[in-house]
């Protein structure tokens, strides 16, 4: 009911007509990342707020001094219990009630100046200082949210034009002096807290771009250019993780060493224009080989390749490797020079272990490595498990 008032508030009032909420999604998203945030500030205010506030009895007994038993009643009685309370519930309650409280907690004190101070013009005066007072240094001090600042600003002035206009110890020019000004400090207010909280949400705009941006350049620098596919930094990185992982759920890890058969010569006779053209060839069909999203591939660097298999035994990963060299040997390759019909062939060193906390990934991709020299000593097109016979 509260949020429909400050909506309608907000359409009324045709120069604070400004929805600042951004798309429910992010919405939510900025209040996660700020509600704690503003919960603490709003507990943290009223522990120094509640004491200044009933600071005030001393001048309380100095100009009401014939009323200050009710000046006690209200303050100590009405007054700073509701503070506390508000205090106390902050946490526990759902957004649009906790910045409902934000900008209505001024109210009661608010209020009780106008109860308190409407004797004389001078304590008349002296009442619409404090309150003008009271007013910015809530609006500021709590930051409330704008629809529902507009809400109890709109009351208080309000409220306070109604007390002005009725009583009897002001004429038309001191009433109308008085509501003015309290007028003036509304609309000055509900501008600077429109502005602080544009400004806010601009922030947070900025911060979420700024995190996308370097979101996305982290994902580049470790992207290889000339294929697509993760590069050495990501597979250290990738790797180191995966080896964690399976020490933690006691599973197998394995890897692919992969190389390129007489990718040098393939450069030297039809040029390296012609040889990236062959790699991004290649990587992209041992990416389309390996189905299981698990599965990592990367480049390792020149005509090598790695790829990680978390969960998988050798065996799996002889499979695997069938699979790559299968789809390798596959590729249609464009003509080379002279219209030569070129064919490329990779030559794969499969390595698997168990990880314990004595040893390290590094460990089983020297064996991989190990195991890939000597499937290139054996013939190349081939593969060779860290420990066995060729397949």
């Amino acid at each position: 009911m509260f949020s429909r008032l400050a909506n309608l508030l907000c359409g009324v009032i045709p120069l604070l007509h400004f929805d600042l909420r951004f798309p429910p999604e992010t919405e939510k998203s900025f209040e996660q990342e700020n509600r704690q945030e503003r919960i603490d500030h709003f507990r943290s205010l009223m522990l120094y707020a509640i004491p200044l506030y009933d600071a005030f009895l001393l001048l309380d007994y100095i100009c009401l001094r014939q009323s200050f038993g009710f000046c006690l009643a209200v303050r100590l009685g009405m007054v700073t219990p509701l503070a506390l309370v508000c205090r106390a519930v902050i946490h526990r309650v759902g957004r649009r009630t906790r910045e409902f409280l934000f900008a209505m907690t001024p109210l009661p004190s608010m209020a009780g100046i106008l109860v308190l101070y409407n004797a004389r013009l001078d304590i008349i005066a002296f009442g619409q200082i404090a309150l003008i007072v009271i007013m910015l240094y809530s609006i500021y001090s709590m930051w409330p949210d704008f629809r529902y600042t507009c809400f109890a600003v709109f009351l208080t002035v309000l409220g306070d034009s109604a007390f002005l206009a009725n009583h009897r110890e002001l004429d038309s020019i001191q009433t109308t002096a008085f509501i003015s000004l309290v007028w003036t400090a509304a609309t000055l207010t509900l501008l600077a807290i429109y502005s602080m909280e544009r400004q806010t949400r601009l922030n947070y705009l900025l911060r979420l771009q700024l995190h996308a941006r370097n979101t996305e350049l982290a994902r580049i620098s470790t992207i290889d250019s000339l294929t697509g596919v993760p590069n050495r930094r990501y597979l250290d990185s990738e790797l180191r993780m995966q080896w964690k992982q399976c020490l933690r759920d006691g599973q197998t890890i394995s890897v692919l060493m992969i190389d390129l058969d007489h990718f040098k010569n393939l450069n030297d006779r039809h040029g390296h224009a012609y040889g990236d053209e062959v790699l991004s060839l290649v990587a992209k069909a041992l990416r389309q080989t390996l189905r299981d999203q698990q599965d990592i591939l990367a480049r390792y660097g020149g005509e090598e390749f790695v790829v990680i298999l978390p969960n998988r035994t050798l065996t799996s990963a002889l499979a695997i490797a069938q699979r790559l060299c299968d789809a390798v040997r596959a590729i249609a390759l464009p003509a080379g020079t002279g219209g030569t019909q070129a064919r490329i062939t990779i030559s794969i060193g499969a390595a698997s272990a168990l990880p314990n906390s004595g040893s390290g990934s590094t460990r089983m991709l020297r064996a991989a490595d190990a195991a890939l020299y000597q499937a290139k000593a054996h013939g190349r097109d081939c593969i060779w498990p860290m420990a066995g016979k060729n397949t």
